[in-house]
Formats: structure tokens, sequence, C-alpha cells
């Protein structure tokens, strides 16, 4: 059975007179009319009512509401993908593609002086230590034909901002693991053992790993070998190692075994691990590509918004989120009106652009673990 849609339908949704202003296309008014529009377009069926579509395509109403429903489709679609890193990264705003220094205090922690009457206060020296950030652009498109909008009676146009919004996600992800992994395993530049950073472990994950290498960002100082103080916060596992992860932060209490005396015993005690997130990065094995164990590697971070972050994520501040781009139509209908396919391809064109970047700072906010087995 074909549904027609009537014409006094399509003059009810589209309108007449009204300015499609960005005041007017977020007032009640105006997301009620973008509802509505949507509604419209899912329904379309027989040529009829394909006629008055494209009609109503030929408006310059239906291409602002449709595009601008589209961008808050993108930002929704966007912000629901399950991506890890703004867990365990610090956003910041950058002002442009410069490379931007990140200015921070290396200041000793200690305790005020006793100070005598008629004496000089007591100086802490303080240096600075500096990162730098720049921006880069990341952008892809998409085509949809005339004929995959006929047939699939506009179905398609669902499909642009969510397939947006999981490829920018992606992209934040991908750059931002590519701080903390390279292919093969635990970035080189920022862990190891015992040399310089003093922040890698080889076990799997386990309770008592997650102790262990607790205990070696404890172990972190400043620059007067002072400690840190360190509390992780994040426990950052590749998709294999999440249902591990779980129980290990879930549990309501945790059995250990103690062995130091000859008779050994068993003590049950509170889940000191409970307060850990769990951030899932699905980038890790796919960055890691030459390290066999790669999916048994793991993470744990302090919190970013904490002292100092180990890694940071930025944005351009003009823009922080996703752009949705439409390319403007070249083909003039020869008796009035523009048409909204391409001339040369029948296609209609959308793009996606994200400024973006992430970068390195404090290797004592952050411990992994590599499994060799």
């Amino acid at each position: 059975m074909i549904i027609m849609i009537s014409e006094t339908k399509f003059n009810e949704v589209f309108g007449k007179g009204q300015a499609m202003t960005k005041e007017y296309l977020n007032s009640p008014a105006g997301m009620q009319r973008r509802a509505k529009v949507w509604e419209l377009i899912r329904s379309v069926e027989g040529p009829v009512s394909l006629d008055r579509m494209a009609e109503a395509i030929g408006t310059s109403d239906f291409s602002y509401l449709l595009t601008a429903d589209m961008n808050a489709q993108l930002l929704d679609s966007h912000a629901r993908y399950p991506v890890s890193y703004p867990m365990w990264t610090k956003q910041v705003a950058v002002n442009d593609f410069k490379q931007v220094p990140l200015v921070a205090f290396e200041r000793p922690v200690r305790m005020l002086q006793k100070t005598a009457e008629h004496e000089g206060r007591p100086k802490t020296s303080v240096s600075e230590g500096q990162y730098t950030i720049q921006l880069d652009s990341y952008s892809d498109t998409m085509e949809i034909t005339r004929q995959a909008i006929i047939n699939d009676a506009l179905g398609a146009f669902n499909q642009i901002p969510t397939g947006f919004a999981e490829g920018a996600a992606m992209r934040a992800e991908y750059l931002a693991t590519g701080i903390i992994a390279d292919a093969n395993g635990p970035h080189a530049s920022m862990f190891d053992e015992s040399s310089t950073y003093k922040n890698l472990i080889t076990s799997e994950l386990s309770y008592d790993a997650v102790i262990s290498l607790w205990k070696k960002m404890a172990a972190q100082t400043d620059a007067a070998g002072l400690p840190v103080m360190i509390r992780p916060k994040c426990l950052i596992v590749p998709p294999q190692l999440e249902p591990k992860a779980n129980e290990i932060v879930t549990a309501m209490s945790v059995d250990r075994y103690d062995l130091t005396s000859e008779v050994g015993y068993k003590i049950t005690g509170k889940n000191q691990l409970a307060q850990l997130t769990i951030a899932v990065d699905q980038a890790i094995t796919q960055i890691s590509t030459s390290n066999t164990y790669a999916a048994k590697q793991w993470y744990l971070c302090a919190d970013p918004n904490m002292g100092r972050p180990a890694v940071a994520f930025g944005v351009y501040r003009a823009a922080p989120t996703p752009r949705l781009l439409k390319k403007t139509p070249d083909t003039e209908i020869i008796g009035g009106g523009m048409d909204q396919f391409s001339f040369g391809n029948r296609t209609i064109e959308y793009g996606c652009e994200w400024d973006i970047a992430a970068a390195r700072l404090d290797y004592r906010y952050i411990g992994a673990s590599k499994p060799t087995s």
C-alpha cells in the first residue's frame, strides 16, 4: 500500500514566511517544527509525495531546518559514543594552530619553616616546566546520491551525523591513546621499569598487580625529591580486560593470604580499589599491533583534574566540538530555483571537521603494565 502525503500536510510542516534564524530554530516553536520535518521525511512514499518533497527541498527553509537538526544529531551521537579518553585526559582550549606552550610550575612541596623575629622568610625556589601542544585538523566527507535519497525515502540522511560522530570520536580516542601506547605496548617515551620514569611493571591485571603499580606511582617524587602524593583514579584497559577490571573494582571484599609466617592465614578486608573508575579503551589493541600481548596491557592513571595531568587533550577554543558542513549546490534549474544536487554527479555532499590535539604532560601521574606472557 502506498501512503500519499497531502499538499495540506506539506504546507503545515514547512509553512511560509518564517525566517530561519538561529534564534527561531532554538525556540520552542522552531524545535517543534524541526521535529515535524524529520517525522515527515521518514514517512515519504509514492511518486506524488516525492514530487512534493522535491519541491520542498528547493526551498531555503528546508535546507536550513534539515542541516540544523542534523548538526544537533551529530553532537548528540558524538557525546554518546563510548570513548575513554575524557576520563583520563585533561581538556584544554587552544586559541590557534601554532605550537602552544603549556607552562607548569616545578615547585617542591615542603612544610612552612619556623621563622625567628627579625629573620628573613625562607624561600622555596620555583622553576618552570614547559610542555607544548599543537592543533591539527581532521576531516572527512560523505556523498549521498539522488537515487539513494529517492530509493531510501531519505533514510540515508539519518546515517550522516551518526557516521561522522563515530568517526570523530574514534579519531580522538586514537589520538589520545597514541600518547600512552605505541606499536610495542606502553609508550617507550613515557614508561620504564627502573631507569627514568619508574612507572612500569610486567604483571597481568589482578588485584595485587594494581596495588603494586599504585605503590610505584606513590613512590614518585618532585624535582626536590619530595613525595608528589598521587592517588590513582582510573583503570584503563582494552575491551578484553573489561570483565576482569569489573571483578576487581566492584568486589565488596578481598581475600588475601599472608604466608610470611610458618602458618599461612587468610585475610578478608575492604576492597581498596573500589574508588577506581574503569575506562575501556578500544584503541589500545589497534595501536599496539607489534605487541603479542597487547590485549593484556593496562594502565593506572591519577585524576587528570587534580595536580598535573599525564595527558592533555586540546580543542580549538572557537569550535570545541565537531562541525557538520554541507557543500553549496552548483546546479540551477532552468525556469527558476536551485537544485540541491551537484551538476556533475547528482549528489549532495556533507563534511565533518574537528581541530584537536593530544600531548604528553607528566609521566608521574600514570603507570602501565606490559605482561610478557
